[in-house]
């Protein structure tokens, strides 16, 4: 950043940075909108909406490893695979209707996601209109709010930007073998599906990207703005709820947006009590780990004395063993004895995080194994009182939703909570209490949903959050902060776009709903802001966004960027109780790293990165649940 020339820093930028994507973004979504306008947004569009931003998020103009690479990691998978993997050009469409993709029968054919976006989408082979005799890939994505064509928009452009800096390094011969080497097996991380041919680079770098304006006008409002936006996506989605609901269910009093696995995982402690001999099933996969987390080191020393920089992909077992390592509780397997409720909570979610993956296979332990197999058994769900009310392949927003009735949580599975929950969870079975939960929704798509199912459900008087969030606090190293989940509790709120106004954000959540979990990594209070796309979450564009909008010493301030912020303020307009606890999400993998694990190939590459981004966060993830469920027990009257 010191060796970037004045002009680009965003310090200079009036308006900001934000503004400025928001702002470009709209414009092109406004092409798209107004029948008069241009018949495609082309790739020179694309490539200009991140003219200036290119440099900074790349750190250096040209291709460079460090910065350029990371951003194609972070924009690839939440595009359709074919904008990487097409032998054609492609042109990008949206449909807002989400019954183009999905009925009531369940997915249509060719109907899919990308590898991280549940959003659907539809790739097929179609002619060009101007030169029949070419063929062109064409890709229908599901605009299921405003911010997902935003968002679109901003991770194609990214893309373009860095395909247009590869073409032309190759066309002057300055892109090395090893370089190119890197970029292919990056370009074949970002394709799922291995029938598909891995495209070579300079192949790749040829392909042209248009998107294409919108068929028929969409009632949405400016991005700035809340109002009574809505979409057919939370439209579809609400009256599937409600469908649900209709079969003598106990009507849900909170909807809950978190994700898939946090809620059924917190829950399912009880499985790790059951006796293995004399020890615990818990005790048992403890000495196990780090028996495999021991033997590996002693294995690695071996393969680095005879190749340097060989590199093995850890087993889940090794991973799960370095994990109980770190936490500076166990040395070997003797250690294990009795610990806190604090740090009980924490490791046992980490066994079921890592232990219960759908790509795991069978342990060769039957005490594992048969583990494995309890949480997996659709009746540990009942035990529990949760049960799926959208399917995913039946979904609008590709993603499940969720129902517990906390009055049909079994007594021996609250008997075996962790003691931080069980008297919250004993609450609210006795109280005979219900509610919703569903994966993070990005952007307005979580307004529109709270509006339509608030519509449709009026039973529901409270939203939870437990939100993903970028995180700056200033004079700090990031990297102290972010060693297994930082907890964030929003205090404060403002909007980055329009005039700074901060107002306090009335959370129900508080400091004794979190402080349990606070023995691992202290909770910061913070001031959230609410961003257009998640990709401005570099610490330097932070630092000089959070610099224009606050006038006093950066040193005591700290900031929180959501997607959703807005969102969740507004649902107090409709009457609706707040409860949020946010968490510190992954940082990108070190960079070093990613070309130390390139040198492998793509699959142990792929391998590497997996486990390294989503070992982060696992902690914060299961602990904010926890915190709102807390909150939300207390706010029960006796």
């Amino acid at each position: 950043m010191k060796n970037m020339p004045e002009n680009l820093l965003l310090a200079n930028y009036i308006p900001s940075l934000m503004n400025r994507v928001v702002k470009d973004s709209t414009a092109a979504f406004r092409k798209l909108y107004f029948p008069n306008g241009p018949k495609t947004i082309d790739q020179d569009f694309l490539r200009y909406l991140t003219e200036d931003l290119f440099p900074i998020l790349s750190r250096e103009r040209g291709y460079d490893e460090k910065g350029v690479t990371n951003l194609v990691l972070y924009a690839g998978p939440r595009l359709p695979q074919e904008v990487f993997s097409s032998k054609h050009d492609v042109i990008l469409k949206f449909e807002d209707d989400p019954s183009f993709f999905v009925d009531e029968k369940g997915l249509k054919p060719g109907v899919k996601t990308a590898p991280s976006r549940s959003r659907w989408y539809k790739a097929e082979t179609v002619q060009d209109e101007e030169h029949p005799e070419l063929k062109k890939t064409q890709i229908t994505i599901h605009a299921q709010s405003q911010t997902a064509v935003l968002e679109t928009l901003v991770h194609l452009s990214v893309v373009e930007r860095v395909r247009d800096e590869v073409k032309k390094l190759i066309m002057q011969n300055r892109l090395t073998d090893q370089s190119m080497t890197f970029l292919w097996n990056i370009l074949g991380l970002l394709i799922k599906d291995k029938s598909d041919r891995v495209p070579k680079t300079n192949v790749w770098a040829a392909r042209k990207i248009e998107v294409a304006p919108l068929e028929k006008p969409i009632n949405w409002e400016d991005l700035v703005s809340i109002g009574e936006r809505s979409s057919k996506t939370a439209l579809a989605f609400a009256e599937q709820a409600h469908s649900f609901l209709e079969e003598n269910k106990n009507f849900p009093t909170m909807l809950l947006f978190s994700n898939d696995y946090s809620l059924p995982n917190i829950l399912s402690h009880h499985l790790l009590n059951k006796k293995s001999g004399e020890i615990s099933v818990r005790e048992h996969i403890i000495n196990r780990a780090l028996l495999a987390w021991n033997n590996y080191k002693d294995e690695i020393k071996v393969i680095r004395g005879r190749k340097k920089n060989k590199i093995r992909v850890k087993t889940t077992l090794e991973a799960l063993g370095e994990s109980l390592s770190c936490l500076k509780m166990y040395k070997k397997e003797s250690d294990v004895k009795e610990i806190s409720p604090e740090f009980q909570f924490i490791i046992d979610n980490m066994i079921i995080f890592d232990l219960t993956r759908k790509d795991n296979g069978d342990f060769g332990d039957k005490v594992i194994d048969t583990f494995v197999r309890d949480f997996r058994d659709p009746r540990k769900m009942e035990d529990l009182g949760i049960e799926t009310a959208v399917e995913k392949n039946k979904s609008p927003t590709a993603d499940p939703l969720y129902y517990i009735d906390f009055s049909k949580t079994k007594d021996e599975v609250i008997d075996g909570l962790n003691p931080i929950l069980k008297n919250a969870i004993r609450k609210l079975k006795e109280k005979r209490l219900a509610a919703f939960f569903l994966a993070y929704a990005p952007g307005d798509l979580t307004y529109s949903i709270i509006k339509e199912m608030t519509k449709k459900i009026r039973s529901i008087t409270s939203i939870g959050e437990v939100g993903k969030v970028a995180q700056l606090v200033f004079g700090t190293d990031q990297r102290e902060i972010n060693e297994i989940g930082q907890l964030v509790l929003p205090k404060k709120t403002f909007s980055s776009t329009g005039p700074v106004k901060v107002e306090i954000y009335q959370n129900r959540v508080e400091d004794r709903h979190i402080h349990p979990f606070e023995k691992r990594r202290r909770v910061r209070k913070t001031t959230l802001m609410q961003v257009p796309t998640v990709i401005l979450q570099d610490r330097f564009e932070m630092i000089d966004l959070v610099r224009k909008l606050f006038h006093e010493n950066l040193s005591r301030q700290n900031i929180t960027l959501n997607m959703e912020v807005e969102s969740f303020k507004n649902a107090r307009s409709l009457g609706l109780d707040i409860f949020e606890a946010d968490y510190l999400s992954d940082h990108a993998i070190p960079s070093h790293l990613i070309k130390e694990f390139a040198g492998t190939g793509k699959e142990k590459l792929f391998q590497q990165i997996t486990r390294s981004l989503d070992r982060k966060g696992r902690h914060g993830v299961h602990a904010a649940t926890a915190a709102v469920i807390l909150a939300f027990a207390d706010s029960i009257k006796n």
